[in-house]
């Protein structure tokens, strides 16, 4: 299956972002589905969750 307009930025560039504003990332999850999906699936991050901070 191929999925054409999904072009999504790396990590590097979302944090950037992030600290452009002066946020800092408090903890990063990467939820796995339950059930397990088939091993392919496993291997791709389906989900980030971030929480940010503004410091002081």
């Amino acid at each position: 299956m191929h999925f054409s307009g999904w072009d999504y930025d790396d990590l590097e560039t979302y944090f950037a972002a992030f600290d452009s504003v002066g946020l800092l990332v408090e903890r990063l999850i990467e939820p796995v589905p339950s059930p397990p999906l088939p091993t392919k699936w496993n291997r791709v991050p389906m989900f980030l969750m971030l929480r940010c901070r503004l410091p002081g």
